[in-house]
């Protein structure tokens, strides 16, 4: 990344940018691809009042730090001090020691962040006196496992916006998991509303304690019950390290399954499942 003096990080090295003027969080005209703490024309070469911008990896806590420090805005003596701090868990935290320039034009300040291209962002600040002493801010990257589709939208009056919600387990432990959908609009009477999201993802442990039978000339295989099953899944073969296939021969009973014996030999598998859409019809064991 590249520390610019106009209070911003920069990770996009396509050009290089002069102009420190802030403007609305996305926007496509340059610079983009950026953190911006304090982006503003800043004017840390000034002889008159003296400043530094620092940065330390500090490895202890897993973070990387720039600090402004007493950097004034751009012909002007009011000194500014403020840090942009870059987490290993991916949230970012701007820290505001001194902020002392709140004019919004000509030269209006942005706190955000925005992608490469200037299409996506989140604008925390932007021509608003929202700044101040002794203050804080601290994006963090939303849950991984729900996604919210759209995240933004305009609708008209008396009218409605249907807003689907995709939940992912992959990479989770078998638990529960929380978070809060939040809907901010300019509804004069709810301008802000949260959805509660819990999420539980089921741990499935391979039937324990499976015991065959043979009674007459039918074959009969049970099994204890795993907890978190709505059924179960029976594969067959005749070669114990071949491949096996679903098994639609016998019959369910709560946790076993009975089929007339076909042949001298056969090896089962047996699997639990929450649902049979994505189970597949054949696999293989080496």
């Amino acid at each position: 990344l590249q520390v610019c003096a106009n209070g911003y990080l920069d990770l996009d090295f396509s050009s290089e940018i002069t102009s420190g003027g802030a403007g609305p969080i996305p926007l496509t005209n340059e610079p983009n691809g950026f953190i911006a703490g304090y982006q503003a024309q800043l004017d840390p070469g000034d002889a008159s009042h003296p400043s530094d911008i620092y940065y330390y990896y500090d490895s202890s806590n897993n973070r990387f730090i720039v600090q402004y420090e007493k950097v004034v805005n751009f012909n002007d003596s009011t000194e500014n001090t403020f840090q942009i701090i870059l987490n290993g868990d991916m949230s970012i935290e701007y820290q505001y020691n001194t902020i002392n320039k709140y004019e919004l034009y000509p030269h209006p300040y942005g706190v955000g962040i925005e992608n490469f291209d200037g299409t996506v962002g989140s604008q925390v600040s932007y021509v608003e006196a929202y700044l101040k002493n002794s203050f804080a801010v601290k994006l963090m990257q939303g849950v991984k496992w729900l996604n919210i589709m759209p995240t933004s939208g305009n609708i008209l009056y008396n009218d409605s916006l249907q807003i689907t919600t995709e939940y992912k387990s992959v990479g989770l432990d078998p638990e529960k998991y929380y978070a809060d959908i939040h809907i901010t609009s300019n509804d004069p009477d709810t301008p802000d509303y949260m959805i509660p999201v819990e999420f539980t993802v089921r741990g499935f442990t391979s039937p324990k304690n499976v015991i065959s039978s043979i009674a007459d000339s039918t074959l009969t295989l049970e099994w204890d019950s795993v907890p978190t099953a709505t059924s179960y899944v029976v594969y067959s073969s005749s070669d114990p390290y071949g491949t096996y296939s679903i098994d639609s021969n016998g019959d369910f009973g709560s946790d076993s399954w009975s089929t007339d014996i076909i042949e001298n030999k056969r090896f089962y598998y047996i699997i639990a499942v929450d649902s049979k859409a994505n189970v597949p019809q054949i696999i293989n064991i080496r």
